[in-house]
């Protein structure tokens, strides 16, 4: 497990990594009203992801269940079955965004430098752009069902660097036309889905004669409309405040609202690579009986999780602003973007540690909790985050929204562990969030003391390591698990149910 995680995480820091690159020149190279459209297009292509119906999720734990059972066929007709529906649902999207786009774009997100007219051009090929990398999420779940983890990470990776490096290399090149950048986003997010989908077919056995079982859609509705509801519920809770305040404020506040949220993104590096590996193999676990490697492979997910992300959320939001005016090469821009950073980044945190329980739960064919508790939290967001914004600003917004956050993570673990880890939620909350928030916190806390007020990005991410390393310390399945690796002894008690140790079927690594 160690060995696919580290080649996701890889890829998905490399990802990352482009990410946080481009924000800082978009701005520059687009104009300030041109990057708040390029937002709301990324917004907009989040909210298309709701319309995902949990088809890749869905097509990852099916394909995962029928290479486990060793049924061939069955994995053909779930993939080309599942993919005639994605590609007729993208059809329909890619209709609603040209049609969309083109009556009340200029409407919602008034634009004052840029002409109607070019606001109308750009916002065509963007919708281009969004229905073509649509089909994406669904190769990427089939490759990761397969256990092709590698050619999945190669062709996300690979798209992802067209996207952003050409985005920026065309918006330097051609003084910020907007137009020209959005098409090039649309020929860059095309071609990596046509090599996404020959690399599922060649490793799948699907041909073009490969036959489409409607009738699988029936015998399979339960589990579909299950994680519809899971993912499209979480989708709308973690996007929602982005589509309220990209109402409620100016172009220009958007867009650094949107910085912090990039900045907070990096959460997305340490939780993504555990997931997509994940998914496929607690799948597995579940199907074959293997409780042993199943219940170590989850709290060692879990561990890992906790790893990267407390100490990261805790040096972002102590250090928001050495890290923002680094970042952007920008004081003014970054002194503006700080207090909502450190704002944001506990509470994105929270989301990102709740991650891991909700693909244990899908693994079980289970999806109640995140449909439940996210739409929930979705149904009482939307007019706090009016209210709350009308009466205190974008912080008292971002407040809001966290302790939400908070609220639906929580229940959400509790309700998880409670059907299928025995009650264990408080030694699951102990052990993989409250001591490594603890330690990643104190280290962070104490290099204050040490460090001057403006410390330079090489203290930082020495601070950033010793809190990583004094947290790896104390997460006992990833020291136990190193340890067995490099053949050191490790004696431990069993732990929150999970069995570790040689002699106790840790083979599920």
């Amino acid at each position: 497990m160690f060995r696919a995680i580290a080649g996701n995480f890889f890829t998905k820091a490399w990802t990352a990594l482009l990410g946080i690159l481009a924000v800082p020149f978009l701005p520059r190279f687009l104009g300030a009203e041109a990057f708040g459209i390029v937002s709301f297009v990324l917004i907009v292509q989040s909210a298309v992801n709701l319309l995902d119906f949990g088809l890749s999720n869905s097509i990852t734990r099916q394909v995962a269940l029928h290479r486990a059972a060793g049924e061939r066929d069955g994995c053909i007709r779930t993939i080309r079955t599942l993919e005639a529906v994605y590609w007729a649902i993208g059809a329909l999207i890619c209709g609603a965004l040209i049609s969309g786009s083109q009556l009340w774009g200029i409407s919602w997100l008034h634009p004052n430098a840029l002409s109607p007219d070019s606001v109308r051009q750009s916002l065509f090929w963007a919708s281009l752009a969004v229905t073509s990398l649509w089909p994406m999420t669904f190769y990427s779940g089939a490759l990761m069902g397969l256990e092709r983890y590698t050619a999945a990470n190669l062709v996300s990776a690979g798209s992802l660097t067209l996207r952003q490096l050409g985005g920026i290399l065309v918006a330097w090149f051609t003084g910020g036309d907007l137009r020209v950048f959005f098409i090039w986003q649309f020929i860059a997010s095309l071609l990596p889905v046509l090599a996404a989908a020959a690399l599922v077919w060649s490793a799948s056995g699907v041909r073009i004669g490969s036959p489409i079982r409607w009738h699988l859609l029936r015998e399979q509705k339960n589990l579909l409309s299950g994680m519809a509801l899971s993912t499209g519920a979480m989708l709308v809770f973690t996007q929602l405040d982005k589509i309220v305040l990209s109402r409620l404020l100016p172009l220009s506040e958007f867009g650094l609202y949107s910085i912090a949220w990039t900045a907070a993104g990096i959460f997305y590096l340490f939780y993504s690579p555990v997931a997509a590996i994940g998914l496929p193999r607690f799948t597995r676990f579940a199907a074959t009986g293997n409780r042993n490697a199943l219940m170590r492979s989850y709290s060692l997910a879990s561990q890992v999780v906790g790893l990267g992300v407390i100490p990261t959320a805790a040096v972002l939001a102590i250090y928001s602003r050495p890290i923002l005016t680094f970042w952007l090469h920008d004081k003014a821009m970054a002194n503006s973007t700080a207090p909502l950073l450190q704002v944001l980044a506990p509470f994105a945190a929270a989301g990102a540690l709740a991650y891991i329980p909700a693909v244990f739960q899908w693994a079980h064919g289970w999806t109640a909790p995140t449909s439940i508790t996210n739409a929930v939290a979705s149904v009482v967001l939307a007019p706090c985050l009016y209210f709350a914004y009308r009466s205190g600003g974008t912080r008292v917004a971002i407040l809001v929204w966290g302790i939400l956050r908070i609220a639906q993570a929580v229940w959400q673990v509790a309700w998880t562990h409670r059907r299928l880890l025995q009650h264990q939620s408080l030694q699951w909350f102990w052990k993989s969030v409250g001591v490594p928030a603890a330690i990643g916190c104190g280290v962070c806390l104490l290099a204050q003391q040490w460090l001057s007020p403006e410390p330079g990005i090489v203290g930082l991410f020495a601070v950033w390591l010793i809190a990583v390393l004094a947290c790896s310390l104390a997460a006992a399945d990833v020291r136990e698990t190193i340890a067995l690796r490099f053949g050191f002894s490790v004696y431990s008690e069993p732990r929150l149910g999970f069995v570790t140790g040689q002699a106790n079927g840790g083979g599920g690594e």
